[in-house]
């Protein structure tokens, strides 16, 4: 089968590629953290143009889906990744694993140096939680219903 390649930011990538990134990442969070659950990733490309990125948690015995988050990225987006559907069951929640898929999906984007944007409903506990992760809000691109927030990529 035929690796399919992607163009981000000027950046060729094959498939495999960007799984190994995203591979890399979950492992290391996974020791760095202990995790008693499983992160499975999914990567899909589309035309060339655009990635999107599924990174899950799961119950190794049961194969129950804990956590979830996905990651867009289009050559429409202009340098960012854009973060998105963000959840953690109930029951396995204040165990900071959002924070931790959070984590890795952030720094998958900035490996592929990028930065990271996100929306969140307005007057919710999310604005100040991403907040206290250092995101920005991008006044620019508010609506009366959503916040947008960012998080460029540190240069050093």
């Amino acid at each position: 089968m035929k690796d399919e390649i992607t163009c981000i930011e000027n950046k060729s990538y094959t498939t495999k590629e960007i799984e190994n990134i995203v591979e890399n990442f979950t492992a290391e969070y996974r020791t760095i953290f202990g995790l008693p659950l499983r992160l499975v990733s999914y990567v899909t490309m589309f035309d060339a143009r655009a990635t999107h990125i599924t990174i899950s948690l799961i119950d190794e015995k049961t194969y129950a889906v804990f956590g979830n988050i996905m990651i867009y990225i289009s050559d429409k987006t202009g340098g960012y990744g854009m973060v998105h559907d963000l959840y953690i069951s109930p029951s396995v929640r204040r165990k900071h694993y959002a924070k931790t898929l959070m984590l890795i999906a952030q720094d998958v984007v900035f490996c592929l140096k990028l930065g990271v944007y996100l929306q969140v409903t307005k007057d919710t506990w999310m604005e100040d939680w991403y907040k206290r992760m250092d995101y920005l809000v991008d006044e620019e691109h508010n609506t009366d219903d959503y916040i947008q927030l960012y998080k460029d990529l540190k240069i050093e």
